[in-house]
């Protein structure tokens, strides 16, 4: 008994000599990192933590970083910090815009991407904080001159017309009571010729300052079902003009992404139906050399008839892939495991939360797999932490190999991966899964130094019943399950029953 108990008090206490390293190594990467990184309190607003890029960038010490709370910081009230969680969650966005102040008073923009961990035995929100003040002002700036480009362009299109058909009114009236003065008809040609080379030249003026900014233009003939577009529209799929103008509306639809054309159509409909006063929506149209391109395209009706329907309608598309690629990287930092690309802890719980649901609706089984390298840990004390990242790059790469694409692979941390099956239909080839695993994970690993260590793994594995089970449910058995097989004797798997005792 006595035996027993000091057992049992070695084990507790590699357990938390092992969290204790892992938080270290947390801190570590914590306080290493160029990025501006803060650890809040979620009710409060506490900062528990803060890196010193935070402290350079803000201009405060660590110090008082950590005596200080977020709203300190944060120029929005509540209620903006709320509106622009609103407009985050309906622009399906996982990073929040908002105004920092620094110490020395400037204010800047930033955007926070932020995650729910655990770190000293309390749930804090770990925040990425990235300086895109000027970004927004050039954003802020060429959305409002275009806009006010396309009001004024409007407006001289709108005065050129009134001023046509005020000329056309005047011709006819001096037509009819100058009949048989030939001379007077002639000076009427002479001087309506020289009106319309006055407008075709405006309108080249117009095209011109609209040719400044970069973007396409376009007119829609909605009766005729005819688009006409600009050169620079053309080119910026890279057409010739022959080649796209005009259009129809067939063909415009055929550029365009499957994804976005159904939600481009429902603005269309409401602009035309007077729901909204004007079109604007991103989507994406096809180049010529097959690529697909982020487009923003914002129109207006500028002709109704007697009974309000659209007969004209005018705008312009602008190229804003590059604005796209910087969302989708901020994105994918805040989703994806910086070392080996993998999803994250929390990308994986959203997945795997998806997958549950699916489960339920088609009477699918899931597996979730466990899986924790076996004498990591003489790595990083033999060849250093660089030669541990390069285990852990490889590790990445084997399971990759390993699993079907449809399944997902995810680092939970540290040397812990985790593995989402879906649809699965034996016991026995989820056994033949983990055994492919394990075998690729036993042979050596090649690293810089010339070294060829080779490890193990211990793979616990959880499987739902057909129908689903709770997410947490299947994480829990998984890692308890792991723990099993560390105990039988580790490089082994182990299904997941009721009764597995972690301890």
């Amino acid at each position: 008994m006595r035996w027993i108990c000091w057992s049992l008090g070695c084990w507790l206490s590699l357990c938390v000599l092992a969290s204790q390293v892992q938080a270290d190594l947390f801190l570590d990467a914590f306080n290493k990192h160029h990025r501006v990184m803060l650890l809040i309190d979620p009710i409060s607003g506490e900062i528990v933590r803060a890196n010193p890029a935070a402290a350079a960038f803000y201009g405060y010490s660590i110090e008082q970083l950590q005596s200080m709370g977020i709203q300190q910081i944060n120029l929005l009230s509540s209620v903006q910090v709320a509106a622009e969680r609103q407009r985050a969650a309906q622009e399906d966005r996982n990073y929040f815009i908002f105004r920092h102040r620094l110490a020395n008073g400037d204010e800047r923009t930033v955007s926070v991407s932020s995650v729910p961990i655990r770190f000293q035995q309390r749930q804090v929100l770990y925040s990425i904080i990235t300086d895109i003040t000027d970004f927004r002002d050039a954003q802020d700036a060429v959305w409002h001159y275009q806009n006010n480009l396309e009001q004024l362009v409007g407006q001289k299109v709108a005065a050129l017309e009134a001023a046509q058909r005020r000329r056309n009114m005047a011709y006819k009236t001096a037509l009819l009571t100058a009949i048989g003065l030939v001379m007077a008809l002639v000076m009427a040609v002479v001087y309506v010729r020289r009106q319309q080379l006055f407008l075709q030249r405006e309108r080249q003026r117009l095209a011109e300052v609209i040719w400044g900014t970069g973007a396409g233009t376009w007119e829609w003939h909605v009766d005729e079902d005819i688009v006409t577009v600009n050169r620079r529209w053309c080119e910026l799929l890279g057409y010739q003009a022959e080649q796209l103008s005009p259009l129809t509306t067939q063909q415009w639809q055929a550029l365009c992404h499957p994804e976005d054309l159904s939600r481009f159509k429902e603005r269309l409909r409401q602009h035309l139906s007077e729901q909204i006063d004007h079109l604007q929506c991103e989507v994406r149209l096809r180049h010529a050399d097959g690529h697909w391109l982020w487009f923003m395209q914002r129109g207006k009706v500028v002709a109704r008839d007697a009974q309000q329907r659209a007969l004209r309608m005018c705008g312009t598309q602008q190229d804003i892939s590059k604005r796209k690629a910087l969302q989708y990287e901020l994105e994918k930092q805040a989703t994806l495991d910086p070392l080996t690309g993998l999803p994250n802890r929390a990308l994986f719980a959203d997945r795997l939360q998806q997958a549950t649901l699916t489960a339920e609706r088609k009477q699918w089984q899931l597996v979730v797999m466990f899986i924790d390298l076996d004498g990591f840990k003489a790595i990083n004390d033999d060849y250093g932490h660089d030669a541990g990242d390069e285990v852990l790059r490889q590790t990445a790469e084997r399971l990759r190999r390993s699993v079907r694409s449809s399944d997902v692979v995810a680092r939970q941390g540290g040397d812990e991966f985790v593995l989402l099956m879906q649809e699965v239909h034996s016991r026995e080839s989820v056994a033949l899964v983990a055994d492919i695993i394990l075998d690729q994970l036993r042979q050596p690993f090649y690293l810089n130094q010339g070294a060829t260590p080779s490890l193990g793994a211990s793979i616990g594995i959880a499987m739902s019943p057909s129908g689903g089970a709770p997410a947490n449910r299947l994480i829990s058995l998984a890692d308890r399950a792991m723990y099993a097989a560390k105990r039988a004797g580790k490089g082994i798997y182990h299904f997941a029953v009721e009764d597995d005792d972690p301890s």
